[in-house]
């Protein structure tokens, strides 16, 4: 369209010479002085101008009131979206960001009644207009409106204001309105509050205990069901932490959540000992692992605490009990000096070495230790592959008896006998074997003398004339 002067009346001299008429968007300083306040504007200002307001309920622009031609001055020279409803027909003048707005509504909005132009959400929009004609400003923050704009129904979001304003007798003669679309803000707010709500369940139902504080005061504003049974159900969301669990004084905690407010340094701790108020007023001990976890704003500020951890009183006890039970037989073996007791890992390395089994064999534990126990067997069983047959014998069977010649560290062979057992980790599997051997020389020497003994006696009682007898004296058996 060629948007010429004469188009809106604005052509100098005669009006039939259109002719002479020159483009206003390349020579606006052609308009008369009372028109300059609808001079800028881009595409809509062009639309604008060159509009017939004649037919309109406004009339001739030269003639509109000087409130209206300020407010339409503001608004073309604007780049927020921004309107004015005037008079009583409720007419439409707006800017090129109103118009993106309007969509495919615009351009033929323009001069409209606004109510007629958003038909579709008229019920909405008609009691606050009402009200701002009524001479009541009206502010939104949010608004939400199911829109036809581009030819299908779409739910938008608002934030604007509706600012009465009177003509020169001081009536209210219609509103103005600059606002903006929040539709992305609102979704994405929407998404953060869904997701916020979600990590809260899946929060609610983990199995460790989980609160978020809030501030330096470390105002609960989450706490999740272990927390909450962990603590005796009592209410925490809105309750700095030392109103909510004022037996924790002088216990080092309030201490730990400033530390990690005021540093922004995390803190991890575990079997941290813990007292907490039970009924009838008594105090009971549990054991923790937690985290104290900053959580920072936008620009690296801490603005709470996220804390996170087990219960593990169970745990520690149970490891207390072991390792005093793991010291008491630690104390039991090392008594034990006839009997070689000592550990492998699963290859057969040596692992944990006793004061009997270095009595037996000569090495100490620092010379054995990650040494196989290949070595303490004779050549001929190594060849054999007996030390691998007995530990696999043990895999299978959870026991291998061995009675076998074994070297000592000197070279020296002795008789043991014993056995060979798996070591077992939490979910069954073979980590390691224990052995167990008894130095059988002393005793097979003894036998043995016995037997020589026996023997001399049979041959001494053969060879004499004498009678010769055995007499029981506890049971006066004769044999």
């Amino acid at each position: 369209m060629d948007h010429r002067v004469h188009e809106i009346g604005f052509c100098r001299g005669n009006k039939r010479a259109e002719k002479r008429c020159l483009p206003m968007q390349i020579y606006p300083d052609l308009l008369p002085y009372e028109l300059n306040f609808m001079a800028d504007g881009g595409e809509t200002g062009s639309l604008m101008r060159s509009h017939d307001w004649s037919r309109s309920p406004l009339g001739a622009p030269a003639e509109w009131p000087q409130p209206l031609k300020t407010l339409v001055g503001v608004l073309l020279t604007a780049n927020q979206p921004m309107f004015v409803a005037w008079g009583a027909q409720r007419t439409l003048l707006y800017n090129d960001g109103y118009a993106e707005v309007l969509a495919s509504k615009h351009p033929a909005a323009l001069g409209r009644d606004f109510l007629d132009v958003w038909s579709e959400i008229r019920t909405d929009l008609e009691p606050i207009v009402v009200q701002a004609y009524g001479g009541l400003p009206v502010h939104m923050d949010d608004i939400e409106l199911l829109m036809l704009r581009k030819g299908y129904a779409e739910e938008k979001n608002f934030a604007f204001s509706y600012t009465p304003v009177r003509d020169e007798t001081g009536a209210v003669a219609g509103f103005f309105c600059p606002c903006i679309e929040i539709t992305d803000q609102v979704l994405a707010e929407r998404r953060r509050l869904a997701d916020t709500e979600r990590q809260r369940r899946l929060f609610e139902q983990a199995p460790g205990f989980i609160a978020i504080l809030d501030g330096p005061d470390h105002t609960f504003e989450f706490a999740n069901a272990a927390y909450r049974r962990l603590t005796g159900d009592r209410s925490f969301v809105g309750k700095p932490v030392r109103e909510a669990l004022p037996e924790l004084e002088r216990q080092g905690f309030f201490e730990l959540l400033d530390q990690v407010y005021s540093t922004g340094e995390r803190v991890v701790a575990q079997d941290t000992p813990i007292q907490l108020d039970r009924p009838q007023g008594r105090l009971e001990q549990r054991y923790l692992d937690f985290i104290y976890e900053p959580i920072l704003d936008e620009g690296g500020k801490v603005t709470g605490i996220f804390v996170e951890g087990h219960d593990v009183t169970q745990g520690y006890r149970a490891r207390l009990e072991l390792r005093d039970s793991e010291e008491r037989n630690r104390r039991m073996v090392e008594r034990v000096k006839d009997h070689s007791i000592f550990t492998t890992d699963g290859d057969g390395k040596v692992v944990d070495w006793t004061p009997g089994a270095e009595a037996i064999f000569g090495w100490s534990a620092e010379e054995i230790t990650g040494q196989s126990a290949d070595r303490l067997y004779t050549l001929e069983d190594r060849a054999a592959g007996v030390p691998a047959e007995e530990l696999a014998t043990a895999r299978r069977e959870r026991c291998a008896n061995d009675e076998r010649f074994h070297v000592r560290r000197d070279g020296t062979r002795f008789f043991a006998n014993g056995s060979v057992r798996p070591l077992h980790d939490a979910q069954g599997d073979v980590t390691g074997f224990i052995k167990i051997a008894r130095d059988e020389t002393q005793r097979r020497a003894a036998e043995a003398a016995i037997r020589e003994t026996e023997q001399r006696y049979r041959l001494a009682a053969k060879a004499t004339n004498d009678a010769i007898w055995d007499w029981d004296l506890a049971t006066n058996h004769v044999d």
